[in-house]
This record gives C-alpha cells, sequence and structure tokens, in this order.
C-alpha cells in the first residue's frame, strides 16, 4: 500500500471545478475540451455549454461555400431541429467579401435559455452526442500525450462507466499509474480503496495502489463499482502525464436529486416560455378587439355603401346590338340572346346610328338597337 498525496490530488479537483464555472467566459469550444479533461455525458449543463459554444464557433467563422456553412451550421446543433435550434439552406448568405456566413441565422441567435428549455429525452441526447462530437474532435487535435475521459454514472447510483482516451501524436503511449478513491468534498480526504472495484480494459486495477497500464490503443473501456451504493465517493485516474479531474461516484439519492432538479428547472423555463407566449396572445387579442372596434365603427358606412352598390346593380346598361339585317325588328332583335349572346328590352331602333326609330318594325335592311339589358 503506498500513500497517496491527496493535496495533489484536491488541488486537480479544484482547478476542475473553477474551469466549469467559467465555461462561460471562454472563446472557443476547444477551450472547454482542453480543460474538462474528464467529461460527464449526463451533465446536461456541460453538455449544452459545449453544445452552445461549438455553435457561436460555427457562428463567427467564415465560409468559401455555401454547403461548408451549411454542414457547419449541422454539425453544431442545427441538427436539433427545435425551437430556434433549427437551420434552412437559405439561413446561410454570401457576403462582399466573396465568403458565406451564417450568423444572421435563427440559430446563430437563439439563447442559451432556449437550449436549457429541451426536456424531452430525445432531444436532450442530441445534445449530447454533438457535444461529445465537439469534444473528441478538440482532444483529437492535442500534440501532448495527455489522458481524457468520458463517464457517466449509473443509474441505479452503483459506480460510473466510461471510455479513456489518449493523444499520442508527441510523447509515445503513456502510462496509467493506478486510480485513486476519494471521499466527496466535505467529508474525510481519503477512502479505503476497497470500497471500490474498477477496471480499465479487461484489467483489475486495485485504487489507492501503483499498477502500471500501458494503454496501447487510442480508446479503451473503463468502470468502478462501489461496493455500497451508498457511498459517495470520486475517483482520479492517476498517469504519468498527470492526473485526470475527479469524477464523482454518487449515491442514488443524488442522483435522484439531480433528476428532480433538471426537472424543476425545465419546468421554470417552461413556464417562463408559456408566459411569454400568453402575453403574445393576448396582445393578439388587443389587436383583434381593435380591428373588431374598427369595422363595427364603419359598419353603417359600409351598409350605405351596399345599398348604392344594389341601386347600381339594379339600373339597366344599354347597350347597341348592330347585327340585324332587318328581316325582324328590334323588339325581336334585343329580347332574344342568339343575336350577339345577351337578350334585353328594345329602347330604340335606327337605320343610321344618329337616327332613331320604331322598335315594332323591320326594316328590311341594315338596322342597328338600343338595347336596356341588366
Amino acid at each position: 500500500m503506498i500513500k497517496v498525496n491527496f493535496k495533489i490530488a484536491l488541488q486537480s479537483a479544484a482547478l476542475f471545478i473553477c474551469f466549469i464555472s467559467a465555461t462561460q467566459a471562454v472563446t472557443s469550444v476547444c477551450d472547454i475540451a482542453l480543460q474538462s479533461r474528464a467529461f460527464n455525458t449526463n451533465d446536461y449543463a456541460s453538455t449544452s455549454s459545449i453544445v452552445l459554444n461549438k455553435r457561436d464557433d460555427a457562428c463567427q467563422s467564415k465560409y468559401d461555400s455555401r454547403k461548408e456553412a451549411i454542414d457547419s451550421a449541422r454539425s453544431s446543433g442545427a441538427t436539433i431541429g427545435y425551437g430556434g435550434f433549427s437551420f434552412g439552406a437559405s439561413d446561410a448568405r454570401k457576403e462582399s467579401s466573396g465568403k458565406w456566413s451564417i450568423s444572421d441565422s435563427r440559430f446563430c441567435n437563439a439563447s442559451a435559455k432556449e437550449l436549457d428549455s429541451f426536456t424531452s429525452v430525445r432531444v436532450r441526447q442530441q445534445v449530447a452526442d454533438i457535444a461529445l462530437s465537439a469534444w473528441s474532435e478538440c482532444i483529437g487535435s492535442v500534440e501532448s500525450n495527455q489522458l481524457y475521459a468520458t463517464f457517466s454514472p449509473n443509474a441505479n447510483g452503483s459506480g460510473i462507466t466510461g471510455t479513456l482516451y489518449r493523444s499520442v501524436s508527441r510523447g509515445g503511449v503513456g502510462t496509467i499509474t493506478g486510480i485513486v478513491v476519494a471521499g466527496a468534498p466535505g467529508s474525510s480526504s481519503g477512502a479505503d480503496g476497497s470500497i471500490v472495484n474498477c477496471m480499465i480494459g479487461t484489467t483489475v486495477v486495485t485504487p489507492n495502489m501503483t499498477q502500471a497500464i500501458t494503454i496501447d490503443r487510442t480508446d479503451i473501456a473503463f468502470q468502478c463499482t462501489k461496493t455500497s451504493d451508498h457511498h459517495i465517493l470520486k475517483v482520479a485516474i492517476s498517469t504519468t502525464q498527470g492526473d485526470t479531474p475527479w469524477m464523482s461516484l454518487p449515491a442514488p439519492v443524488q442522483i435522484e436529486n439531480k433528476k428532480i432538479e433538471e426537472t424543476n428547472s425545465a419546468l421554470f423555463t417552461l413556464r417562463g416560455r408559456i408566459d411569454e407566449l400568453e402575453g403574445k396572445v393576448a396582445s393578439l387579442d388587443n389587436n383583434m378587439t381593435a380591428i373588431t372596434a374598427l369595422v363595427s365603427s364603419h359598419s353603417s358606412a359600409v351598409t350605405d355603401l351596399n345599398s348604392k352598390v344594389s341601386v347600381l346593380q339594379a339600373q339597366p346598361r344599354f347597350v347597341w346590338k348592330k347585327g340585324n339585317n332587318g328581316t325582324v325588328s328590334c323588339n325581336t332583335y334585343c329580347g332574344d340572346s342568339k343575336w350577339e349572346g345577351f337578350a334585353g328590352t328594345c329602347v330604340s331602333a335606327a337605320i343610321n346610328i344618329n337616327d332613331s326609330a320604331s322598335c315594332g318594325v323591320a326594316f328590311g335592311g341594315p338596322t342597328h338597337c338600343l338595347c336596356a339589358t341588366r
């Protein structure tokens, strides 16, 4: 059994906690990945923060083509397709410089509050997947040989399960020297390693003991299981390149409380959005009331106009029918729609257009008939 330097380990944990509180100040999604070497994929606050930073990176970038801009948006959260986190091809625009941008899209202007309001399991899983993809891309660009981990607490509070990743562009494969176990913050600084069973790949690791494990591939599964679900513990993986931040092994009651907190937070956010929508509906109702009053105030004018239209529609229309060859009178010619397509009543007849003759006479030659019709 070796003596573990918990002071150094606790300093690492403190740095990690400070980082989490400062994620809002970072300018790039990779700032998160390179500092948060242990990524809890079940922590929605962390995953949504990474997605927002990934989105901001995409929105601030310029692209050589529409396709490149659209692909960047979709890989940065636009595929969620919910609320403001949706994106269409028309949202990419070409600037005067010839470059393409998505900065004016609804996607780029969606708020963190809107992302926090996502409550469905499917949408939250999409957020986690995008965050993990962004996180993985960033650690893939690391040039020093470091160890990274993704993990999630088991739903029953029995421990954690995850994957270890190493970057090997420089510095060799690296060696894990053991797993450190400690009590949760506020408890005694140490914990008996026998209350946790850990495995890295297929190798059983005894916590708080030096045990060299060479990682010979880029990712490898690990798990740590508590001998009692009620223990509140944390573990860190020691390596020749330094330790990972602490990873919590919460008790079942902590997991349930976390779910309750997230549910209450989501309900609070949704309540706020419902209040906003109710305000908009009330505004629409007020507008509709004003429109109704305006229509009512003009109803008498509308009624008067309708009366005048009715009078005008009742007035006869006078039209010349000029095709009578004189074999019939204008009374007959006006009264039958087979001639020139309409029927009416003869008002006047004329052999010449300026003359006036009897409607009842057939003149035996070309005759103009003035007909009244409705």
